[in-house]
């Protein structure tokens, strides 16, 4: 049976996730809120405020911590220390074919390079530890513009130096599972590319790919060329339960991360799906969501959001919790 019907049945049924919890005098990892943002700028004057986010919509944190931000459809990719002081923007690529350019989704290598969506020219922009550009290179489709244009979603990078990149087939060809998730290596060769149901992805530290499907409100997962491996999740508001999962990010230590964004809360899992926690509510006070459009994990655990729908970042600590005897 295709495998985009056997995941439509199974999403119909009602799928019980256990709860993976501590037994007693055991050791569990939660989050707490450690702070926010919502500038991306410096003071134009003395006196003046910096300037705010808009739509901050992808996030990405370097080997050193820093974090990168994008906003949607803007030309300019923040970064930041690891609480959130501004550092500064990465300059733009040179001048394209449209002399537009739009950043979307962004990734940082394990060496520190930096990889970026470019919606206006359908291409992948490579910057380098330093920040400097480096290069770029087109999509699978090419730099081709129009109403049947493809349109780059979100960037990953994999331990292993290849990138994945989700894009997705607007109107008149936009079907369901009309994602795609292309795999470069480092210098933009295309090595595999596959059919999935979402386009916010996350890349393991053993190679598994994972894809957000916001429609039907799972996590599917596959080998570090496209090969199956599973899926968990099901419509819900109850423990590892979804609704409207926008993406995911995986830790150091393979705990995959879900923005469920419709239930205003971040869940975390086993690298297989099995629930270990969560932590949100709808609302504007520390530790609560409106709408959650990304995610990332830095090298020390820290948990970044993207809060879009109150125009901050948001990030959480890992804290080690006893289960009382």
């Amino acid at each position: 049976m295709n495998k985009h019907v056997c995941l439509l049945v199974a999403s119909l049924c009602f799928v019980v996730v256990a709860s993976v919890g501590p037994t007693a005098g055991e050791a569990a990892v939660a989050y707490e809120y450690a702070g926010e943002w919502n500038r991306c700028g410096l003071a134009p004057a003395e006196g003046e405020e910096a300037p705010v986010f808009m739509r901050p919509t992808r996030i990405a944190v370097g080997p050193d911590g820093t974090v990168y931000v994008t906003e949607d459809s803007a030309p300019g990719v923040y970064y930041f220390t690891p609480e959130g002081s501004y550092l500064g923007t990465l300059p733009p690529p040179p001048e394209s074919e449209s002399g537009m350019f739009a950043s979307r989704g962004v990734a940082a290598g394990s060496d520190g390079t930096v990889y970026v969506t470019d919606v206006y020219d359908v291409r992948i922009v490579v910057y380098d530890a330093e920040r400097s550009y480096v290069t770029d290179w087109p999509a699978r489709y090419g730099r081709v513009r129009g109403i049947c244009s493809p349109i780059l979603e979100d960037v990953a990078a994999g331990a292993d130096g290849n990138i994945y990149v989700s894009y997705r087939r607007p109107p008149p060809l936009k079907m369901p599972h009309s994602v795609s998730i292309d795999c470069f290596t480092p210098a933009g060769f295309l090595v595999a590319h596959w059919v999935a149901s979402g386009y916010g992805i996350g890349v393991g530290p053993y190679g598994a790919v994972y894809v957000a499907d916001y429609g039907y409100n799972f996590i599917e997962y596959y080998g570090s060329r496209g090969d199956y491996l599973g899926f968990w999740g099901v419509g819900g508001s109850g423990s590892g339960e979804l609704r409207q999962p926008t993406d995911v990010a995986v830790g150091p230590d393979g705990t995959v991360f879900v923005a469920d964004d419709r239930n205003y809360r971040v869940q975390y899992f086993t690298s297989s799906g099995s629930y270990l926690g969560q932590w949100g509510a709808a609302g504007t006070k520390a530790g609560r969501f409106g709408w959650i459009s990304a995610l990332a994990v830095g090298p020390n655990g820290w948990v970044y959001v993207v809060d879009q729908g109150n125009g901050r970042i948001q990030y959480f600590k890992p804290v080690v919790k006893w289960d009382e005897q």
